[in-house]
Formats: C-alpha cells, structure tokens, sequence
C-alpha cells in the first residue's frame, strides 16, 4: 500500500470515529436558525398502540420523533382510574417508558387513561408535545363516554387551576372522598375546565377537590372541596357537560393553623377561619395585656413581667387548644425601641371623606397620648384637636382623630417626639400626616337596584373596593325589590355582593360534606368605575 493510500485510509478512519463519538454524545440544543416552534409529535409505529383491548400489565412505549425531556413528571402524569402504587416513568433519549409497579393489580373490564399532561418537551426550545396518552381496557371493550365542565370558587367565582375532579360509583356514601382514590378522574386546566374520559356507563357521585397534597383524598382542612347536588347519569358513549362546580374551604370550627410566642410581649394564634367564632380565655400570672383580632389572628400584645409562664385556652366547641407562653426577657428584645408608623408613606397627601375620622396606625398598641404635643393646622390654621383625639379597644394600635372636618380644607398634623407612648414604655419619633377633606364634587353616590329577590329568604348586600375590603353591609329580609342609595363614595371602581343567607346567621357559609350542603349562592356584580361628581346605577336581577 502506497504511502498516499495509507494516509486517505487513516483519515477515514478518523472521520468514521469522529461520527460515531458524536452519534453517542449528549444531544445539545442546535444554535442559530429559525427558532423551532413545532412540538414533539409521537412516533406511532414505533410506540405502543392505544385502544388495545384485554390488556395486560405490561410496559408502554412513547417514542418521539425528536429529543425530548421531561418536566414535572410527577404532578404532570395522569393515570384514570389511580393506580395505588406509584407508575414508574423513565426517558432514554427519545423515549419515555411507563412501567406498572410490580404490585399493581389492573382492575377487570376497566378502561385505563394514561396521560403524559405537559411533562414531555422538546430538547431545543421547550415545545410541550400535546395530548399524549394511552388508552387501553383489560376488557373487550373500551369506554367512551366523557364528563365535561370547571371549577370555580364559591366565594370568588375564579376559576381554579389544577383542581382535580372526581367521579366515584353511587352505591359509595359521601366519606368515600376521605378514604380512597376515585374511579375516575381529570386535573382541571389554567382556566379550570377539565374533561374526564373513557368513562365505563353507569351512575357516579361527583367532586371536585383543590388537592393540596395530591394524593386524590380529600384529607387536609387546607384543601377546598365541592360536589354535584345529585347522582351523575352517564351512558354509553354519551358526552356530558354539568354546570360549574365550585369549591371552599369546609365550615368547619375554626382551629389554630399557626402559634408564635418566640417574641418579647406579643403572641400570635393564626386560625383557618374567624378567631371571633372561638372561645378565648387568657390566664396570665399577673401580666397586662391587650388582646387584638387582625384578619385570622388573635395578637396578645403583654407585658413580659413578672417572668413566669402563662397559657392561653381556646374551645372551638368541638376540640380545645392550648398555647403556653414562655416570656422573652427585655434583653432578648431586638425591636426598635421607638414607637413608629406602621406605613410612613400612606399618611401623605391622603384623601378622606367629611365623615370619615383619621386614624394613625403604629407598631404597638398606645396606652396614652399627650394632646399638647400633638398639633393640627387647618389651612395653615391652628386647629384644636385634642378633644377629637381616641384610643379604641377594637384597634388597640391606632389613635383615632375624629373632628368635624370641612370640605376642601388641607391639614396637616405634627405628633412631636414623645407625644405618644406604647404599653412598653417606648415613645414616637416625630411623626407628620397630611390629607385632604374631598367636597361634594369630588365624590360620587352609588343608587343600588336589586330585584327578584325571594321575600321567604335573607340577604347579605355588601359593597366592596377594588381592595376587596367590605365598605358597606346591609341585611335585607322580606323583600322582593331593594333599593338604597350610597352617598359620598371615592372614584374608583368597586363591586356588589349578594350573599343568600338560607341559615340567618349573618354570614357566608361554605362548603359541608356532613351532613352535606353546598355553599351559600353568592351574586357578584363589577359596575363601572364610579366618577366624580357622578351616580352611578347599579340595577341586578337575581
């Protein structure tokens, strides 16, 4: 062999190494180019063939035309019914295998769903492969039949993402929910909207469940849980749509979620639900308190001396809890010692309303003022405002300023360096306010019409901010039309809310599974944006 043939011969033989080293190299992501916007699409003949009939428990083959990987297999993967051991799920370049867990038993004449959801994305720019899944039927037959609709919250009426619903056989009672997995189920979209299917005909109880932890069992007083009013009808072949279920928390007796006493003269009970609903009885060893209910907390604000452990019991009517405090010491109390604004930047330039008083919120709750160091000017005018000044049991951390104030005038308040002074002793830095009186042609009236109501029941009219904060409440009974004018309201954009109060109690009750009771209907309305000067006409029909 010829020098020269030697050498073309060695550079082959290189370029064939070349090519293989590369063939069994990690694929990397091609750089340059249009960018691919196509999606992983699934090699049909050289991936197992769904619809198979008298299926055994065997491994499932997705072979996809490019490389693919995958992203959340765990929340993503959706086998209907449950299995109730884990599947396993492993990818080998551009392939996913499904394999059953050894001790899986396949139910008889039963046609199973495996769905890959959004788990499988190409290598290159993340396109998720769409409507991956295997049907199969360890029977003769594959069932077809589907169940369509959303869930919404009660309260709300948003729709809720990932929330899972669940079809279990009639014959079940309600606490099946709590004890297994459902015969059917589907994990509801962005916008809420699911669609269980291959569905066997028969009759079903139907639940849709926000399931916290994902095990398809409705076992966590965080989880929110809704169900159809009756039996679910479905036959062969037929594809059903319900209405929107919607879903709450139980109205369950409100029970510590969370306890803090790790801080020098306050303890913190956070509920899930209403504190208000919960007996409380505070057994000091001789220290000065002040209880105060924020939102779905209970803050008891103390004096850490004398230093010894107290307790605070709460009943719930049904169970009872205990919270033992352990003072903190003054020298592990890393706080600023200064009495400060809760929101500096909330208390400048601020706009209220003639009827409105105007409230100071600080860190800890005040025990007294000194009104000779607390000045007030009315358009650059001396105002007297000591006798307007109070404290407040409700809102322990507040001084109110309650005068009569006149329409269009600017004032300005100054709190002078130890005009205030909290249960501990410590007192304010200067602290300056400023806000403004609005007049008639600033505001604006909402007149609300609501009609069609039934004389036989009780309302809740509430009318909301864009915050969501309840401004006005009115209870409405024995009426078929209601009508009531709201004066003196910011521009803004605010919303109506009905609440059917079938129980009297004055307030929205949730979700029961036992006995079971769907939530109280609510009515929600979103007029336009209230203008100045302005009434606005809100007229609903329910």
């Amino acid at each position: 062999m010829t020098l020269r043939n030697k050498y073309l011969l060695n550079l082959l033989a290189g370029c064939i190494y070349a090519l293989y080293m590369a063939a069994c190299a990690n694929p990397i992501a091609p750089e340059g180019g249009a960018k691919d916007t196509t999606p992983p699409r699934v090699d049909s003949l050289r991936s197992s063939v769904s619809g198979r009939k008298n299926f055994t428990k065997e491994p499932v083959v997705f072979r996809f035309d490019e490389w693919v990987v995958l992203d959340n297999i765990g929340q993503q993967l959706l086998v209907s019914p449950p299995t109730v051991y884990a599947p396993k799920v492993v990818l080998k370049g551009k392939t996913v295998h499904f394999t059953f867990d050894n001790r899986e038993v396949l139910k008889e004449n039963t046609t199973y769903s495996i769905s890959l959801g959004e788990a499988v994305k190409d290598l290159t720019e993340g396109n998720v492969a769409k409507d991956v899944r295997f049907v199969f039927s360890t029977g003769d037959q594959i069932d077809s039949a589907s169940l369509f609709s959303t869930i919404k919250l009660s309260l709300t009426k948003e729709s809720v993402k990932g929330a899972v619903a669940m079809l279990y056989e009639a014959a079940d009672n309600d606490s099946v929910i709590i004890k297994r997995k459902p015969d059917y189920f589907a994990r509801g979209g962005e916008t809420g909207t699911f669609t269980i299917e291959n569905i066997r005909p028969g009759r079903y109880k139907v639940f849709a469940l926000k399931d916290d932890n994902l095990n398809y069992l409705y076992d966590l007083d965080s989880e929110m849980i809704g169900f159809a009013d009756s039996v679910l009808v479905i036959d062969k072949n037929e594809h059903k749509t319900i209405t929107a279920m919607e879903v709450s928390k139980e109205a369950k007796p409100p029970r510590i979620s969370d306890k803090r006493a790790d801080r020098y003269g306050l303890v913190q009970c956070t509920f899930n639900g209403n504190p208000k609903l919960v007996k409380t009885e505070i057994v000091t060893s001789g220290q000065e308190y002040i209880a105060e209910t924020d939102k779905d907390t209970l803050k008891i604000w103390y004096k850490p001396e004398p230093d010894t452990d107290w307790e605070v019991h709460f009943d719930n009517g049904v169970t009872k809890d205990t919270v033992r405090v352990k003072p903190k010491s003054a020298k592990e109390d890393k706080r600023r010692k200064t009495l400060l604004l809760l929101n500096q930047k909330a208390y400048f330039n601020k706009r209220i309303v003639e009827t409105e008083p105007f409230r100071i919120d600080l860190t800890n709750p005040v025990s007294y003022f000194d009104t000779s160091r607390i000045m007030l000017m009315a358009d650059s005018l001396p105002f007297k405002s000591g006798k307007y000044l109070e404290l407040r049991k409700d809102k322990p951390r507040a001084i109110f300023v309650n005068a009569p104030w006149e329409e269009g005038v600017h004032y300005k308040m100054t709190m002078l360096p130890g005009s205030a002074t909290d249960m501990y002793g410590n007192k304010n830095d200067t602290i300056r306010a400023d806000w403004r009186v609005l007049t008639g042609k600033d505001l604006g009236n909402i007149s609300l019409n609501i009609d069609n109501l039934d004389a036989e029941k009780a309302y809740i009219v509430q009318l909301l901010n864009a915050g969501g904060e309840v401004l006005e409440e009115f209870n409405v009974q024995n009426e078929r039309k209601w009508e009531k004018l709201i004066l003196n309201k910011q521009p803004g954009k605010y919303e109506v809310v009905i609440i059917v109060d079938l129980n009297r109690n004055g307030i929205w009750d949730p979700v029961r599974l036992f006995p079971r009771r769907q939530a109280e209907p609510i009515f929600r309305k979103k007029p336009d944006a209230l203008r100045a000067n302005w009434e606005l006409n809100v007229t609903i029909s329910l």
